[in-house]
C-alpha cells in the first residue's frame, strides 16, 4: 500500500529487476510501480510482468536518462547510448553536461534547475549533443521530476528525441 500526493492510499505492485555485469556483480536496479494491482496478481505474475514491461525503459524508442540531484547520470537506456554512440561505462556516474554541447550547457542547467527547485513541473528544450567523429546531433530534451515516497525530489528523468534530420531539413 502506497500513499499518493494527495495523501490517499492505493494498492500497488512493485516490480524490481537487478542488473549485473558479466561477473555477476550488482550494478543497479530498476523499479516499476504498477497501480491497482492486487497482491495475488502481483505475486503470481511479477517476473513475467517485469519481462513484458521492459520496453518501458530498455526498449523505449527514445533516449531515457535518470539523473541524480548533482546532475550525474544514474542510468540510461540503450536508445540514449545509441543516440550518442557511446558505451554505458563512459556515461554512468558522470555529469550529463559532459554530453551536451558547450553552447547549450548553461541554458540546459538553468532549465533543469527550475524543474528540480519546483519553479517548473517539467521542461522542454532543444540541445546539441557531440557525437562520434565530431558529428553534432540535435535532440529535443524533455525533463521531469522524480519524487520519493515523501514527495521530495530525488532526481530527474530526461527523454531525448533525436531531431538531427529535422534540423538539417530546416
Amino acid at each position: 500500500v502506497l500513499r499518493g500526493r494527495g495523501g490517499q492510499t492505493f494498492r500497488a505492485f512493485l516490480v524490481q529487476s537487478d542488473v549485473a555485469d558479466a561477473k555477476g556483480q550488482f550494478l543497479r536496479s530498476r523499479s516499476v510501480v504498477l497501480r491497482n494491482v492486487s497482491s495475488r496478481e502481483g505475486a503470481e505474475s511479477g517476473h513475467g510482468l517485469a519481462r513484458r514491461l521492459h520496453w518501458l525503459y530498455d526498449e523505449a524508442p527514445v533516449g531515457i536518462v535518470l539523473l541524480d540531484l548533482d546532475g550525474a547520470v544514474n542510468d540510461c537506456n540503450r536508445a540514449f547510448l545509441k543516440l550518442i554512440g557511446l558505451h554505458g561505462d563512459t556515461v554512468i556516474g558522470l555529469p550529463l553536461t559532459d554530453r551536451i554541447s558547450l553552447e547549450d550547457r548553461a541554458d540546459a542547467a538553468a532549465q533543469l534547475s527550475k524543474v528540480v527547485l519546483g519553479a517548473s513541473r517539467a521542461a522542454h528544450l532543444d540541445v546539441r549533443l557531440p557525437g562520434i567523429g565530431g558529428r553534432e546531433l540535435a535532440a529535443s530534451l524533455y525533463a521531469s521530476r522524480v519524487e520519493d515516497d515523501n514527495g521530495d525530489v530525488s532526481g530527474l528523468i530526461l527523454h531525448f528525441i533525436d531531431s538531427t534530420e529535422q534540423k538539417h531539413l530546416e
